[in-house]
């Protein structure tokens, strides 16, 4: 079977309908497998960087003051967040690239922003 004999019965009836079945099933489920890959690439080329620099977390250690002065008061950990210009510092990338990223962590919930920084969520 030749090349010029499958294209010949692809323009008969018989063709047009495992074609059109095809071609339906592409166009149903091609843009969400499209959509999906593009998603695991950028998690899995940019997100994950940022986010294995939010792992590392600091801590500054502080004093609760709610106990009286005979007793020393119980260390209290307080976590340092990082900022974007310091996260795109140690990645060598743009501050952009770092905003997008870590926008796109957001909505997943696995970082989280306050007044002073970014941080994981634990």
């Amino acid at each position: 079977m030749h090349w010029r004999d499958i294209w010949a019965w692809l323009h008969t009836w018989q063709g047009y309908v495992p074609t059109s079945i095809a071609l339906a099933t592409a166009l149903y489920y091609g843009p969400q497998k499209v959509l999906e890959t593009w998603d695991w690439y950028l998690n899995r080329f940019l997100d994950e960087d940022v986010l294995d620099v939010l792992r590392d977390r600091r801590f500054a250690h502080s004093y609760d003051d709610g106990i009286g002065p005979i007793q020393r008061p119980p260390v209290v950990p307080i976590e340092i967040p990082y900022g974007e210009n310091e996260i795109a510092s140690k990645l060598s990338r743009t501050v952009k690239s770092v905003k997008k990223s870590l926008q796109r962590l957001r909505k997943k919930g696995k970082a989280n922003t306050d007044s002073y920084g970014w941080k994981i969520v634990v």
